[in-house]
């Protein structure tokens, strides 16, 4: 039995890696929102406006490399 249990895993592990990545301004996004921030909120810890968040969430725009270090934080 330890086979089979050992095959689930593995089944359980591919069909996770073959999963797509999250979109950056998705996960911006969601993020965002997990911690109950506005766009306003966001860009001000940033000090970016409120319209490049917008931008970045809607994936119009990509943050600079300083601004995804600001995000990583």
């Amino acid at each position: 039995m330890a086979g089979f249990s050992g095959n689930i895993q593995y089944n359980q592990y591919m069909s996770q890696s073959h999963q797509k990545a999250e979109p950056l301004g998705e996960r911006i996004a969601r993020l965002r929102t997990q911690r109950h921030w506005t766009q306003s909120d966001l860009a001000e810890r940033l000090a970016a406006s409120r319209v490049a968040i917008s931008h970045f969430e809607a994936g119009l725009a990509s943050p600079s490399e300083r601004t995804i270090v600001l995000m990583a934080g």
